[in-house]
């Protein structure tokens, strides 16, 4: 999967006030508008791997993925599997989308130590690249792309070294175009991919001042 299978533009969103067929009828929709690819977040609403399975009938083209599923969540071994499942039922526009979350969410919500979330994260990735996978695979459908949440310097590096590109988070402009480059410069030649959830205000000085805010 490649810059250009992904498309310019995707719709990042919770979803989780929407009932499950209003879901459906959403993600059809920017489908048809053609939106390049449709992210879903994990925090404490619907489980992202089953959500994306359940939306995934209702889109002919989009790139689904996960933005982001945390590593504390579940070991690598069922993050392969749910990717290739994804994969396969969507013929392979799934991208998989990890990061290492935040304190408070591995720990208290989770019941895990936080700690050394660069190591675990290289860690994470080698066990996913060797984990057994003898399920059915979607005919042609390359190997899902994986994503990480990164914004500072080491993170960036290793989404470029270790993984298909990065995937920062509330960023500015200037941000993005750091994090090009250092993809870029990491990566040797090879260009990894930089898909970016920026949040754009569009109208009045108010307008602008609440997305600052936010």
């Amino acid at each position: 999967m490649t810059d250009s299978e992904l498309g310019r533009i995707g719709v990042w969103g919770h979803l989780d006030t929407l009932a499950i067929d209003e879901a459906r009828a959403y993600v059809a929709r920017a489908d048809e508008l053609g939106y390049g690819a449709l992210w879903v977040p994990e925090t404490v609403g619907r489980e992202p791997y089953t959500f994306l399975g359940l939306l995934a009938a209702s889109t002919r083209r989009m790139v689904l993925g996960s933005s982001i599923v945390s590593i504390w969540g579940r070991d690598a071994q069922a993050s392969r599997m749910a990717a290739m499942t994804l994969a396969e039922a969507t013929g392979g526009r799934f991208a998989l989308g990890l990061g290492v979350s935040h304190p408070h969410l591995a720990g208290k919500l989770r019941g895990h130590t936080y700690e050394r979330p660069l190591t675990r994260m290289r860690e994470y990735l080698a066990a996913y690249r060797a984990a057994v996978y003898r399920g059915p695979v979607a005919t042609d459908a390359p190997e899902p792309l994986v994503l990480l949440a990164a914004l500072r310097e080491r993170m960036t590096d290793l989404a470029a070294t270790d993984a298909d590109g990065a995937f920062p988070y509330l960023v500015a402009a200037d941000r993005v175009r750091w994090m090009r480059d250092r993809l870029d410069a990491a990566a040797h030649g090879r260009r990894p991919l930089l898909a970016v959830t920026l949040p754009v205000a569009l109208g009045d000085p108010e307008d602008r001042a609440a997305a600052r805010r936010y």
